[in-house]
């Protein structure tokens, strides 16, 4: 098992098109917990923009490997404001989207990670979302 594999089957062990609309947010919250410099280190994966290296393999970080997208606005490469109004996570940023920066905010929480290699701005809004997740959609 290469090293991707290794890591897929801790935090992310079904596809995102798997998930159901309730489970969204906890499938999400998992991934990006796996997206932590130390985690990545640990099973000897590297970071490029929005792509996970292993071994021999990539591992992609758009809306086609997250569940929030695929259950809330579909598959799409880059989401704009009005499609992820549903999205739980972006219900819980006051109507703002994961790829868009709050006016605080230095950048996106999906921006830090991709720039910055800091999943942390999105596991915070993911945790918000799973509780949202769990009180709202059943």
């Amino acid at each position: 098992m290469n090293a991707l594999d290794k890591w897929k089957a801790k935090y992310y062990p079904t596809p995102a098109a798997d998930a159901t609309p309730q489970h969204a947010a906890a499938h999400s919250l998992k991934k990006w917990e796996g997206l932590r410099p130390a985690v990545l280190q640990e099973f000897g994966i590297k970071q490029q923009g929005a792509i996970l290296l292993g071994d021999d393999d990539e591992f992609s970080l758009t809306s086609s490997t997250c569940a929030l997208c695929l259950n809330f606005i579909g598959d799409v490469t880059f989401a704009e404001d009005k499609e992820c109004a549903e999205c739980p996570l972006a219900i819980v940023r006051g109507g703002m989207p994961c790829i868009a920066g709050m006016e605080y905010e230095y950048r996106s929480p999906w921006d830090e990670m991709v720039c910055g290699n800091n999943p942390e701005p999105m596991i915070v809004w993911l945790k918000q979302a799973v509780k949202y997740s769990k009180e709202n959609i059943k």
